[in-house]
């Protein structure tokens, strides 16, 4: 999405149809289709806005491959995990 030149990002999810994301507890998810981008397609982006942390909305691709720098905005509880995979900018928003 892109807002007045500013790109966001939303659940990234790079899984090509047939791969699995984990969803955590042994559960899995089979994608059905390819991701509109890969990520090498991506535009420069300004934000990353992750809905909640499970394979199928932050995958290990995007985990490998995102900038570090990426700016990341999600939920309090998964905001842990991109700062400890090395991202710089993860903030998590509290519940309203």
């Amino acid at each position: 999405m892109k807002i007045a030149g500013f790109s966001i990002h939303t659940d990234p999810s790079f899984l090509h149809a047939e791969e699995h994301a984990h969803l955590g507890y042994g559960m899995k998810s089979k994608r059905l289709m390819n991701p509109a981008l890969d990520i090498k397609d991506l535009p420069s982006l300004g934000l990353c806005l992750i809905s909640h942390m499970h394979g199928d909305r932050f995958d290990r691709v995007a985990k490998k491959h995102l900038n570090r720098e990426l700016s990341i905005i999600t939920n309090l509880q998964a905001a842990s995990d991109p700062k400890r995979w090395g991202f710089k900018g993860p903030h998590g928003l509290r519940t309203w």
